[in-house]
């Protein structure tokens, strides 16, 4: 049992958990649910944010809807300093996402980028310079034409009495094995909608940074932050009317992100796995149907996933042993930093106004950003 969680009352955890399951609900519907009066919620909430237990609610996009794709790339690099040098890059390139550092079968970091469909060759580029430079040992680009599924906290296997996760990977794995493999659902990819992307312009990429960092920003706030950063003025009801678009045609969810330590979740696992198409498809299905309570997200091709997933020390024995019993061709786990995790927001200035179009230019893309690979 995790010590730290007895400075948390049960009061405190469960309106964690709910605000976790539906950051936008509103506090009267939070009270409803916990049997308290508005009042105490926007109390319990107001020392909770003075705390610092939970970061704001961000929205989550989805990219095939931008005409924008998602690469992971896994680099084994040889030295900290080497590492430090890279992570800057990564600060200073357009269209980064994630970094996180990594320990174990890879020493290194993962990092995701989003960007515009075909460029997957810059980054093809990118790792030649870092063999060539000599920063990296080895490397993984991992790109899936695939939707990413992606699981969250599930309150229904918090317990609150013995403040300890109850989830069972025995029976989890158990119930996988009897789906008929021939009968696994679909899992539906959004597509891209051009008439809707050529409504946007610069303002609706500021905006979508905005939801990125806070979707529950006020929208005087709104009004106040585009006059600042762009000097733009607009009326407050075509601001709602803007928010209101994107949120409908191009926002998947909202995450609230917790503080790890309330909920025991000190640890994340990065999997990289390569094996059959097979259980690819059946491992893709559990977790689309039957997600574990644990916050991740999986992808996958024909012949590699990798699952990255938050979850408790106790239950890395039980993830261990469902990968071995699976024929395998190559299986790697590594450890996440999670100190060291740096997200980014969107970023208004890689859209081309004029051209309704991401900006691929090589100068932007790649001649500006690989100075920090070669100082």
């Amino acid at each position: 049992m995790n010590t730290e969680l007895n400075e948390f009352t049960q009061n405190d955890l469960q309106l964690l958990l709910h605000l976790q399951e539906d950051p936008l609900q509103t506090y009267s519907k939070i009270a409803s649910n916990l049997g308290k009066s508005v009042k105490t919620v926007s109390r319990w909430i107001s020392r909770l944010e003075k705390n610092k237990l939970f970061h704001p609610v961000r929205a989550i996009f989805n990219y095939s809807l931008l005409n924008l794709e998602v690469h992971d790339l896994i680099l084994d690099i040889p030295s900290l300093k080497n590492v430090k040098k890279i992570e800057s890059f990564v600060d200073n390139f357009p269209y980064s996402l994630y970094r996180v550092r990594l320990n174990g079968a890879t020493n290194g970091l993962y990092i995701q980028f989003r960007s515009p469909l075909n460029t997957k060759s810059l980054y093809e580029d990118i790792i030649n310079l870092m063999k060539k430079e000599d920063l990296i040992h080895n490397s993984h680009l991992f790109t899936s034409s695939e939707p990413t599924i992606t699981t969250k906290f599930n309150l229904n296997y918090w317990d609150n009495n013995s403040m300890e996760w109850k989830f069972d990977w025995d029976e989890w794995e158990e119930s996988m094995y009897e789906r008929n493999i021939e009968k696994l659902p679909k899992i539906r990819k959004l597509k891209f909608i051009e008439s809707l992307f050529q409504k946007l312009d610069k303002i609706d990429m500021f905006l979508l940074r905005l939801l990125n960092e806070n979707a529950k920003m006020k929208l005087k706030e709104i009004e106040n932050r585009l006059k600042k950063d762009l000097n733009i003025t607009e009326s407050l009801q075509r601001l709602s009317e803007r928010v209101q678009f994107l949120k409908k045609n191009f926002v998947i969810d909202y995450r609230l992100y917790l503080n790890r330590k309330v909920l025991d979740i000190y640890n994340t696992l990065l999997l990289d796995i390569t094996c059959s198409e097979n259980i690819i498809s059946r491992l893709k299905s559990q977790i689309f149907l039957n997600p574990p309570p644990f916050p991740g997200h999986f992808k996958s091709n024909l012949e590699k996933f990798l699952w990255y997933m938050s979850l408790p020390a106790t239950h890395f024995s039980k993830i261990s042993s469902l990968m071995w019993k699976q024929e395998l061709k190559e299986y790697k786990v590594s450890f996440v930093d999670y100190s060291s995790v740096y997200s980014y927001y969107f970023w208004e200035e890689i859209y081309d106004q004029d051209n309704k179009s991401w900006k691929v230019d090589r100068n932007f893309i790649y001649n500006e950003p690989i100075k920090y690979l070669l100082d």
